[in-house]
């Protein structure tokens, strides 16, 4: 297959080379096009920055949205909207490696990435009831 499409481009660029020019001007601009928006879905987005201790170490916890992160669903398996009640609702995690970092005074502590899919950062958003489910969902998964 790919030797056919080989003939085609040898064949294209002898009989019409403004036509061949045209097509791969084309295909790069596809391939930037198609390569920018991966690179744009590569990374979670940062939403916000929860701080916390375990005894006498502190903890960020940023919360970040991925779209590669599954939806919300009910219990049941099927679909969740956004009216269903926390209670009714399994809420999928993703939780990062623990790092170091340094305050500015020398102090250190941890932090670590909480991804969430945009569904379920968006209810932490418009509801506090939800964030404060989240932060204790994050707390208890990044022990």
């Amino acid at each position: 297959q790919a030797q056919h499409i080989w003939g085609f481009l040898d064949e294209l660029a002898e009989k019409d080379p403004e036509g061949y020019k045209k097509f791969m001007q084309d295909k790069m601009k596809e391939a930037k096009g198609f390569a920018s928006k991966q690179t744009k879905k590569a990374f979670p987005d940062p939403c916000f920055v929860v701080s916390t201790t375990a005894g006498s170490r502190k903890i960020y916890l940023n919360f970040m949205q991925w779209e590669r992160c599954p939806p919300l669903q009910k219990k049941d398996g099927s679909k969740a909207t956004d009216k269903d009640p926390i209670s009714e609702v399994l809420v999928p995690i993703s939780v990062g490696e623990h790092m170091k970092g340094k305050e500015n005074d020398g102090s250190t502590y941890d932090y670590v990435d909480i991804t969430f899919n945009p569904q379920v950062i968006k209810r932490a958003r418009s509801n506090l009831e939800w964030k404060l489910y989240l932060v204790e969902l994050a707390i208890q998964n990044a022990e």
